[in-house]
């Protein structure tokens, strides 16, 4: 088992609830690249259990992350 790969895969399903929909029913482009023990732990993730976001916590963390990336990234280039 690939965890990065899964752990990609879920974070997507987080947000994109046409994907997470995609995996859960087994199409095969939402789960390319998985091996059959991935596609079992994927397609067997309890939905509710996926989505649940309680105060858009995961949601402010992942913008956080990103704008925290942004930021040093424009810090790196202004150094050049």
């Amino acid at each position: 088992m690939h965890h990065r790969r899964v752990q990609r895969t879920l974070f997507r399903m987080l947000f994109d609830e046409d994907f997470a929909r995609q995996v859960h029913e087994g199409e095969a482009e939402a789960l390319a690249g998985h091996d059959e023990e991935e596609i079992r732990l994927l397609r067997t993730a309890d939905p509710v259990a996926v989505s649940a976001d309680r105060e858009d916590r995961r949601r402010t963390q992942a913008l956080g992350n990103l704008l925290k990336e942004l930021k040093d990234k424009l810090e790196e280039l202004k150094e050049r």
